[in-house]
């Protein structure tokens, strides 16, 4: 999320007022989103029965694909700029995803 609002800025760069409120209104209603999944499949219990782990894991798979997909355009927005911008995003991903 940190690197997210340190990059927004620098990508909006030069887009008009309408494109910037279009994001800020998808990335807000993307975050209430994911905070519903829970909700809407698990309930809100504090029995920590199966169906909150339930509940976690289809959060937690939906947050996963997400984040992938995010990496997979990252990848090939900065290969199809240049070699240069390839490899640094290909090492900087890499270097992201190997404590996980």
């Amino acid at each position: 999320a940190d690197a997210l609002m340190h990059l927004l800025p620098h990508a909006l760069e030069g887009a008009d007022h309408d494109s910037m409120s279009f994001l800020g209104i998808a990335a807000t209603l993307g975050g209430f989103s994911v905070l519903m999944v829970g909700e809407i499949f698990g309930g809100h219990d504090h029995d920590h029965s199966e169906g909150g782990i339930a509940a976690f894991g289809i959060a937690n798979l939906l947050v996963e694909m997400l984040h992938n997909f995010v990496d997979g355009i990252t990848l090939g927005v900065t290969w199809a700029s240049g070699t240069a911008g390839g490899i640094s995003a290909t090492i900087a991903i890499a270097c992201h995803e190997l404590p996980q």
